[in-house]
């Protein structure tokens, strides 16, 4: 008897694979969602991902969890030199335009995913999809003007109209995370009808292990944070003032900060500890990998995203958050943008109306004081999570969207 392969869903990304931060992690769930309908995705990773410093992706190619990816560029590192990683690049995306090419002249791919930007491989590849006739989606969870800095030359100013006005509509369908998303491309003249909202998803497989193993160091008692150092798109210098309220009252909990940030950042950062006298109660602890996260979060005591209002948190929807709520710990937030429309004060987390240090430091203490009410409210969160986020639901809405 022969058995029909399982129609392919191609994911073409500029994020790592498959271990990284939220859009490694969306890719994930997206990936998890279309093996549960009977499809298998396939990753490719058009440039090398890795810092040359911390490398997390070794293997340029193999299986994750049923997934298939690959770095057809043959490495995962960014090397060192500027001119080596132009010419690892350029190399690493054209040989991924030459796998496509191989993957839809092969048939059984159902449709492709564009996550990320390089507005070179993102017209080749929507070329080649016309060529084969084939299907390819746009995945955007931010609004595109963040990408983009003001005062910027002329040419660069002419690029930024083509990819809104131009690229964007050449896509058979842009996959948007919030509602405010969906408006914006509306002005941008993309029909309704090329137009889908799937809402942030999350992999609840991950938190649900009883046993976590890792080989992190961490304090008993801490409040964590995952994300960027940046403060105008997450709040994290904020966060630290507010943590000075809770050292005071509660001097054995610890607040632990592990992400990304540029050095600038980061100098920032430890500045403000200094100055504050946290040396001792706030640790920085850099990158962690995705597999670690589940561990962090499962430690804590609440974790926390002092999120301010600006253009990312306006139109798109922090992935930390959902993840924060999948582990069933307390979640301080506040509820900028989207994230408002799921989250309700002592109901599922702890909502701070405003984003400054008295008003955040007032809901971390909230969870603290009573704790068992808190835990609670976590069972809610995470209800939630499981309802509305569920990557196994939204991902069956791309697929009858194909199909339709």
């Amino acid at each position: 008897m022969v058995y029909n392969e399982p129609e392919r869903i191609i994911i073409l990304t500029t994020s790592p694979f498959p271990i990284g931060l939220a859009g490694t992690n969306r890719i994930l769930s997206y990936c998890k969602g279309f093996l549960y309908h009977g499809y298998q995705p396939e990753v490719i990773c058009i440039r090398p991902t890795e810092p040359y410093a911390n490398v997390f992706n070794i293997q340029a190619s193999g299986m994750y969890e049923g997934i298939k990816y690959s770095y057809p560029g043959r490495t995962t590192v960014r090397i060192k030199s500027f001119w080596g990683r132009r010419l690892n690049d350029t190399v690493a995306v054209i040989s991924s335009i030459l796998l496509f090419i191989n993957l839809l002249q092969k048939k059984g791919v159902c449709f492709s995913i564009f996550y990320g930007n390089n507005i070179f491989a993102e017209i080749s590849f929507i070329l080649i999809s016309w060529l084969f006739f084939g299907k390819i989606y746009k995945e955007e969870s931010e609004n595109p003007n963040v990408y983009f800095r003001e005062n910027r030359p002329i040419h660069n100013r002419i690029i930024k109209w083509f990819i809104l006005n131009r690229l964007y509509r050449s896509y058979d369908c842009v996959l948007v995370m919030t509602h405010p998303l969906r408006d914006f491309f509306l002005t941008k003249g993309i029909p309704d009808r090329k137009i889908l909202v799937v809402p942030q998803t999350v992999d609840q497989e991950r938190f649900e292990n009883e046993t976590y193993n890792s080989t992190m160091s961490l304090p008993d008692d801490y409040v964590a944070y995952v994300g960027s150092l940046n403060q105008q798109k997450d709040g994290v210098l904020t966060l630290v003032e507010s943590f000075t309220k809770v050292s005071a009252e509660y001097p054995e909990i610890h607040l632990i900060l592990a992400g990304e940030g540029t050095r600038l950042e980061k100098n920032e950062l430890s500045s403000l500890i200094i100055q504050l006298h946290l040396n001792d109660k706030v640790h920085y602890i850099g990158r962690i990998s995705s597999k670690e996260i589940p561990v962090f979060f499962h430690g804590a005591k609440l974790s926390a995203s002092c999120r301010p209002k600006s253009i990312q948190s306006e139109y798109g929807f922090p992935t930390k958050v959902v993840e924060y709520l999948a582990s069933g710990k307390p979640t301080v937030t506040t509820a900028t943008g989207e994230l408002a429309f799921y989250l309700k004060d002592r109901v599922n987390a702890f909502v701070a109306k405003k984003t400054d240090p008295e008003s955040f430091a007032l809901k971390m203490l909230e969870v603290l004081q009573d704790y068992d009410f808190a835990l609670k409210v976590a069972q809610e969160g995470k209800d939630m999570v499981k309802k509305m986020f569920n990557p196994i639901t939204q991902t069956k809405k791309i697929i009858d969207f194909c199909n339709k």
